[in-house]
Formats: C-alpha cells, sequence, structure tokens
C-alpha cells in the first residue's frame, strides 16, 4: 500500500472518488508499444517454417524450445503440444495447416433395379 494508511480517509456512502476509473490502454497503444520495443508480426511464411522446424526436431531439441522463456510463446506452445500427450493430433493438426487435409477417396458402386408389379407379380429389371 502506498503513501500511510493512518491518512486515508474512507469514501462516505454514495461518494464516487474515481467518476472515469483506471485509464484503459487502447490495443493500439498496446501494439504500439510492442513494436517499439522490438516485436515483430509473425508472417505466414514465418508460421510455416515454424511448423516446418518443430514438426522434424527431436525430442531434446524440442525441450530445449519448449522451456526456453527468450523464444515467442508460439514456439513454447507448439513444441509443448507436440511433446504432449496429443502429440500425434498436434501434429495431425499442423500438416494439415501446412499442406491441407488429406484427400480421401471412396468408391461407391450404384446400381438399382426396376421392379414392376402386376398383381401379386413382381418382375425385376437390372
Amino acid at each position: 500500500m502506498r503513501g500511510n494508511p493512518s491518512k486515508l480517509i474512507p469514501a462516505k456512502k454514495g461518494e464516487i472518488r474515481n467518476p472515469a476509473g483506471r485509464p484503459k490502454k487502447l490495443i493500439n497503444q498496446v501494439l504500439f508499444d510492442m513494436q517499439a520495443e522490438g516485436f515483430t508480426r509473425l508472417s505466414k511464411d514465418h508460421v510455416a517454417q515454424a511448423y516446418e522446424f518443430l514438426v522434424t526436431a527431436n525430442y531434446d531439441r524440442l525441450k530445449e524450445v519448449s522451456e526456453d522463456k527468450s523464444l515467442p510463446i508460439f514456439l513454447n506452445v507448439i513444441a509443448k503440444a507436440i511433446m504432449g500427450k496429443k502429440g500425434f493430433e498436434a501434429i495431425e493438426t499442423i500438416l494439415d495447416r501446412l499442406y491441407g487435409k488429406a484427400i480421401s477417396q471412396v468408391q461407391v458402386e450404384i446400381t438399382t433395379k426396376q421392379v414392376f408389379k402386376f398383381g401379386d407379380t413382381e418382375i425385376e429389371f437390372n
């Protein structure tokens, strides 16, 4: 707590001490500040290269990437996901995003029959 607690005066009933509240920081200001600190935008090519690197990295390298706090959180999270219990699903999702979902081919055979009824008699034609 800042200041001297003995000098604090409680607010009277219904009194508003800070009607505007704490000033909100606009997203533009946050982005401007981050850019000034050296953060850069992630391009699609950078994302693709990161995915390709992480998918082909060995376990020890993934562990290093997941624990290196100097790297972007994007890399830490992806590396942890690949090493986690659902690693196969993470890799599958990454590959789907990089190359698109695999095309599955289905062979369908349609046969039609024509059935004519004449009273109690049925005649089938193929």
